[in-house]
């Protein structure tokens, strides 16, 4: 099974690097060689779990790696944008949405609320960090037009997922009003979850509504 496993790994690699056509100042094939040997664990547990395998799904987990610092990478916003950008030219649904991502929070590439908000609108289905990323820009009408009553779908959809900033900022739409009847009750559930993961504006306003 370990020796089926290596072979996997291994077309991935060749897979990746047929697809791929580096241009002047990219990264060069060993950078992306070296990166799936160091998340082949990464690899095989997305194998075992019955999900096809193939280089855009692994160009996701090199740039989740780099992004975040996992996986034995170090963090590099810029190598992540580089893997995203990859699985995006071959319309990778979920390094698009990682790209927004990114766009969004002008991590590795220069801020830009309308790529970010088109990338993460790729699809209907996303990740509680995409759904919240989505959630602020229908919010502030950033990349699109305002949506308050969307942003606080969103908000929701990601919160339940178990998103503390998506928690935080729902809290901020029942107390004010923002796309859901206000509620102070539902605004103190939702800071308290914040608050629970760490976020400290949410305690803050929650001891605010106390008082």
């Amino acid at each position: 099974m370990l020796k089926e496993k290596d072979e996997l790994i291994e077309r991935v690699i060749d897979e990746m690097s047929m697809m791929m056509i580096m241009g002047p100042g990219m990264p060069d094939q060993k950078f992306f060689n070296d990166g799936f040997w160091k998340i082949r664990e990464e690899l095989h547990r997305i194998e075992e779990e019955g999900e096809r395998m193939d280089s855009d799904r692994a160009l996701v987990a090199l740039g989740d790696s780099y992004r975040h610092g996992t996986n034995g990478m170090e963090q590099d916003d810029n190598k992540a944008v580089v893997c995203y950008e990859r699985g995006a030219a071959v319309d990778n649904i979920l390094c698009t949405q990682q790209l927004g991502v990114c766009f969004f929070e002008g991590r590795g590439v220069e801020q830009d609320y309308d790529n970010a908000y088109m990338c993460l609108c790729r699809d209907c289905d996303c990740s509680p960090e995409v759904a919240r990323c989505r959630a602020l820009c229908l919010l502030n009408g950033w990349g699109t037009k305002q949506d308050l009553k969307e942003a606080a779908w969103y908000f929701q959809y990601a919160a339940k997922e178990g998103d503390a900033q998506a928690a935080y900022h729902l809290g901020v739409c029942y107390e004010e009003g923002k796309g859901v009847e206000a509620s102070r009750e539902e605004a103190a559930k939702w800071y308290g979850r914040a608050a629970e993961q760490g976020v400290t504006e949410a305690a803050d306003r929650l001891r605010e509504l106390q008082k």
